[in-house]
């Protein structure tokens, strides 16, 4: 078997002797891929108003081992409504994290604070699939900031006849 940098998710490998006198036997071979990195996720700020400027806060993600190959990453974002990441990201050769940022929507309605989880999937380098069983998670407050609004009112018992 030859070692390989790349994380891959799906590898078949099919072996056929052609020599004359051996015996065909079926036989099953499973080759585990240790070349998918481990996965920290931190961020800047946990706990973010949908009126914040963007991007709002930041995650940095870091790999472990930093290798001379490149890491690629997919995001995903559980309410696209509330906050947005990018679709992918790449943690270029010989690096240990890449900071990516984290959008906001402000959007107007009254509907109290929202948890959004960002999902962090390496990604197979040779089939640009996420490796869904090595994925990191992380979870983000989106705070409101619409609700209703203070009214000043102001009565004068004159002027309603109760003096």
């Amino acid at each position: 078997m030859k070692r390989n940098p790349v994380s891959a998710s799906g590898v078949s490998v099919f072996e056929r002797n052609l020599h004359l006198g051996f015996r065909v036997l079926p036989a099953t071979l499973n080759v585990t891929d240790d070349d998918t990195p481990a996965v920290t996720l931190s961020l800047d700020d946990q706990i973010v108003s949908e009126g914040a400027a963007n991007p709002a806060t930041r995650l940095t993600i870091t790999r472990s081992p930093v290798t001379g190959a490149r890491a690629r990453f997919t995001l995903q974002s559980s309410n696209p409504n509330s906050a947005t990441v990018p679709y992918n990201v790449t943690i270029d050769p010989l690096n240990a994290s890449v900071v990516v940022p984290i959008q906001v929507v402000n959007n107007g309605f009254v509907d109290g604070s929202r948890t959004v989880t960002i999902t962090v999937y390496p990604t197979d380098d040779v089939l640009g699939a996420p490796i869904l069983t090595a994925a990191a998670v992380t979870n983000i407050v989106i705070t409101d900031d619409d609700g209703p609004r203070r009214i000043g009112l102001d009565i004068r018992f004159r002027d309603l006849g109760l003096d």
